[in-house]
């Protein structure tokens, strides 16, 4: 029978200790912002997939998104969009994660061009994300 000394049951706790630290520090800093785009991305995902399109079918919202180039400013129009026409509320998920995500962009709100449909809308917000962002974050979010 093999008994642990004190001084053997110290440096067995600081090995355990020091080996748990190397894990923690090697996986890396979690990137608030990915976390975000990832949560946004799967709220769009759903906001698509909604049976409450059906019933904001009838609404349009300004065409503001440069569907080209899909800059960073597309995602605080598309949250100024989504406060302005109330189109899931003010404390819904959604909005919450686009304000945190924008609150330090600023963007003007274009209104005098084209209007689309909220399902396009939200159809062109996701393909923006999906080009501006590497496709090893959201590449699970793909339509």
């Amino acid at each position: 029978m093999c008994l642990l000394t004190a001084q053997d049951f110290k440096a067995m706790k600081v090995v355990v200790l020091f080996s748990l630290t190397l894990v923690l520090v090697s996986s890396g800093p979690v990137s608030w912002e990915r976390i975000h785009l990832e949560e946004i991305m799967q709220e769009l995902t759903t906001l698509q997939h909604k049976d409450f399109l059906r019933k904001k079918e009838s609404l349009f919202v300004p065409d503001v998104l440069d569907k080209h180039k899909c800059k960073p400013e597309d995602f605080c129009k598309a949250e100024k969009i989504f406060e302005k026409y109330a189109i899931v509320g003010k404390q819904s998920r959604i909005s919450r994660l686009l304000k945190k995500f924008t609150e330090k962009m600023t963007c003007v709100l274009n209104e005098d061009g084209n209007e689309l449909q909220l399902k396009v809308f939200l159809k062109d917000l996701h393909r923006c994300f999906q080009k501006i962002y590497p496709q090893q974050i959201l590449s699970k979010f793909r339509n």
